[in-house]
């Protein structure tokens, strides 16, 4: 399979990213710029759960005799509701299933955060004239969906994209998805002093 570059607009990370362990070779710094407002968040954005299905026995001997790895969840699914079985005069067997393309598995030689950001919102205080620091508070003043998604178009591109999903939430440990809503009058209690 070619490697696949994704374009995600990271102001996800900015709604979801928490902080996290990991070896130390491997482990990342949250910037301090990035705040995590997800309980505040009017939207109710579902978690992206990604199916991790254990194969069956019968599936893994299908699994184990191919050549190349295979990871797709909804490929294992068919597998799991597969079975051969011969008649009771028949000398062995011989079964050809054609079960349609499927891309089978997603392998990146590099997983990188990208904390630029997709602009989402703006507060605006005016302190001109004014004696004493005043405090600016974020408060989001319309709904925004935020997308990201591939950079080229591809066969079976939603298989792709949740393969691509559990390799980088596994090896980054952040809550990703490829899009996300901010809904109207999230606010968040940290000032921002405006001189």
């Amino acid at each position: 399979m070619k490697k696949w570059r994704i374009c995600l607009y990271i102001g996800v990370l900015m709604m979801y990213a928490t902080t996290f362990t990991a070896d130390a070779a491997s482990r990342q710094i949250v910037p301090e710029s990035v705040v995590d407002i997800a309980k505040e968040n009017t939207y109710p954005n579902p978690t992206q759960d990604l199916p991790h299905l254990e194969p069956s026995k019968f599936a893994k001997q299908l699994l184990n005799s191919a050549n190349v790895k295979i990871e797709n969840p909804e490929l294992i699914r068919l597998l799991n509701e597969s079975s051969v079985s011969s008649t009771p005069f028949a000398i062995g067997y011989r079964a050809t299933i054609y079960l349609g393309q499927w891309p089978l598995h997603y392998q990146s030689l590099e997983t990188s955060t990208n904390w630029e950001y997709q602009k989402v919102n703006t507060n605006f205080l005016d302190n001109r004239g004014g004696n004493a620091p005043q405090k600016l508070y974020y408060k989001q003043e319309t709904q925004k969906h935020v997308r990201g998604g591939l950079t080229a178009p591809i066969p079976n591109e939603e298989a792709v994209q949740k393969m691509m999903l559990n390799a980088a939430m596994k090896k980054t440990n952040l809550p990703l998805a490829f899009n996300t809503v901010v809904g109207v009058g999230t606010k968040k209690d940290r000032p921002y002093a405006v001189p």
